[in-house]
């Protein structure tokens, strides 16, 4: 009875666990759900403000283009810059005045310009439409010189008119003179009311929106300036401000450059996200922005849905836990004799697997064994071909190249020997390495014993072989290097070897020594030296990592590298 008792209880547990797991598997089906709703809304709004920037930027760009091409109409008119050149030796030429006045209130009328005036090469205004432009305007361009010496139209940004308060843009085109040789004469200014179209066309949004608007900005010294009327705060162009220092708030990272989606504040510090690009050719950039909090209202309705709906599914999940629970209870005997079975038949062939898997284990460490001996011994052979070869050639360039290669295959021999005589059959002490191979490269490159020094400060780091054999061939190039020619003739020195781990969890080698140095001006990744080459390619792409070289007082190298994750060979 207490048996029966007790596997009740236990299938009570287990059902409990049961419904404990179908309820956080809903929950968290619910939850992904709700986050993949999200995300698509998400998408849905970065897509929307992508297309209305992009659309907006397009139309910027081809008006400022048709503006300018409105002033180049005039620059490049031959017949307008002879009346000029009239009026301009003449002023009582009636003639010449009436038609300039003409072709200006043509172009005022037909291209919607707010007023059209014509200066002289002084910036004084000669001529204007409408007619009644006050003496000493401020609107007269400081830079007319250089309007004048450009030969093409170029647009006044937007500026407040002291006259009147109100903002403009204008188009400045030099008229050019007719006689070769000469410099322009004067300008025709095309002045241009943003309230009209340009204001209207920025603030317009294409779908109905509670917090979405059109910002358009630009950097002014340390500030970013707004141009154009916002929607939740008056008379703000040319006249609000945000210091550059405030890099939370979307315009501020407009005016830095960024371009894409970004989230941050606005000009009223509430949080936003925003799509940002920069208008070609001019100093504007445009910010398509909306509140954070108008974009996650339709998912409220999507929420409260799907809690409806994990709680229906939890109610239902219940049910079904009651009933397998009373079928448990007529199945609970035969049930327990078939589990007992069951079990013993799984323990007999978990042994038996256990049982193969050690042998395969111990078959698989004697073939890498083998492998890493044989490995040796190949390499071995053919340092000694190589030896053989070397004994028939003269060419002392050519010698050179052959001891530079036995010394590099020399360096991923001992790596297959450190291995085949490690315990762990994946990974070496590079300590002890380094420590043989530095042995074994001084010995064979200094001229005289005791005329070099080694001295190493090094840690223990165990390396696996993808990453000791490119660490080995780094070492034999900068230390054969530093032996060959950091100490010419019969100059003694020092050779300093670090090897150690940074606290950001990188691998750091150095290779120091104070010799003669690098030739001034050098770049070890333009160089003729396939040594230094080698050592850049192994290190930025077998490692990923990068080499750095110090040149004060004493030659430094410093490889600098995380070692990847690789999975044990045994």
């Amino acid at each position: 009875m207490r048996t029966h008792n007790g596997r009740e209880i236990k299938a009570d547990y287990i059902l409990a666990f049961l419904f404990a797991v179908l309820a956080g598997a809903i929950i968290a089906g619910g939850y992904i759900y709700y986050r993949s709703v999200d995300k698509l809304h998400r998408i849905a709004v970065e897509k929307q403000l992508s297309a209305i920037s992009q659309l907006k930027v397009s139309e910027l760009v081809q008006w400022r283009r048709e503006r300018l091409a409105d002033g180049n109409i005039f620059s490049d008119n031959a017949a307008f810059s002879t009346l000029v050149r009239r009026f301009f030796e003449n002023p009582r030429d009636a003639d010449a005045r009436t038609q300039i006045q003409s072709w200006m209130d043509l172009v005022r009328t037909h291209y919607g310009y707010d007023r059209v005036r014509l200066l002289d090469a002084r910036g004084v205004t000669r001529l204007s439409t409408p007619a009644g432009l006050p003496p000493g305007n401020d609107e007269t361009p400081r830079d007319i010189s250089e309007i004048l010496q450009s030969g093409r139209a170029t647009m006044k940004d937007f500026y407040r008119s002291e006259h009147d308060q109100h903002i403009y843009l204008e188009v400045m085109t030099p008229i050019l003179s007719t006689r070769t040789g000469r410099p322009a004469m004067g300008i025709l200014a095309l002045r241009i009311d943003p309230t009209k179209y340009l204001y209207p066309y920025i603030s317009r949004w294409p779908v109905p929106n509670a917090s979405a608007e059109t910002l358009l900005v630009r950097r002014e010294g340390k500030d970013v300036l707004f141009l154009n009327e916002l929607r939740f705060q008056k008379n703000t162009a040319l006249r609000l401000r945000i210091s550059q220092d405030r890099k939370e708030v979307v315009a501020v990272q407009a005016s830095q450059g960024k371009d894409g989606i970004v989230e941050g504040i606005d000009y009223r510090g509430r949080p936003v996200v925003a799509f940002l690009r920069a208008v070609p050719d001019s100093p504007w950039h445009l910010v398509a922005r909306m509140d954070i909090s108008e974009m996650s209202e339709p998912l409220k309705v999507h929420l409260r849905l799907i809690l409806v709906l994990i709680c229906a599914l939890l109610v239902i999940a219940g049910m079904c836990m009651g009933f397998i629970r009373w079928k448990q209870n007529l199945r609970l005997y035969r049930e327990r004799y078939q589990a007992a079975a069951a079990l013993q038949e799984e323990i007999v062939e978990r042994k038996k697997a256990e049982e193969d898997l050690k042998a395969s284990v111990r078959e698989k460490e004697l073939l890498l064994r083998e492998i890493y001996h044989r490995t040796k011994n190949n390499m071995q052979v053919i340092i000694g071909f190589l030896n053989l070869q070397s004994a028939n050639i003269e060419d002392e360039k050519v010698l050179e190249l052959l001891r530079d290669t036995t010394g590099r295959i020399k360096a991923m021999a001992l790596v297959h020997e450190k291995l085949y005589q490690a315990k762990n059959l994946s990974m070496i002490d590079l300590k002890d390495y380094t420590e043989d191979l530095a042995g074994m490269i001084v010995k064979s490159h200094q001229r005289r014993p005791g005329a070099i020094a080694l001295r190493m400060d090094m840690e223990s780091a165990l390396m696996t072989i993808d990453v000791a054999i490119p660490c080995g061939l780094i070492l034999y190039e900068l230390i054969s290097n530093a032996m060959k020619h950091a100490f010419p003739g019969e100059r003694e020195g020092e050779i300093r070897i670090v090897l150690r781990r940074r606290a950001d969890g990188e691998t750091e080698i150095g290779v120091e020594d104070n010799g003669v140095g690098l030739p001034e001006g050098m770049d070890i990744r333009k160089c003729d030296s396939l040594g230094l080459e080698s050592v850049v390619q192994l290190t930025e792409h077998q490692l990923r990592g990068r080499v750095d070289v110090h040149r004060e007082g004493s030659t430094r190298f410093r490889i600098r590298f995380s070692e990847p994750v690789y999975r044990e060979r045994i």
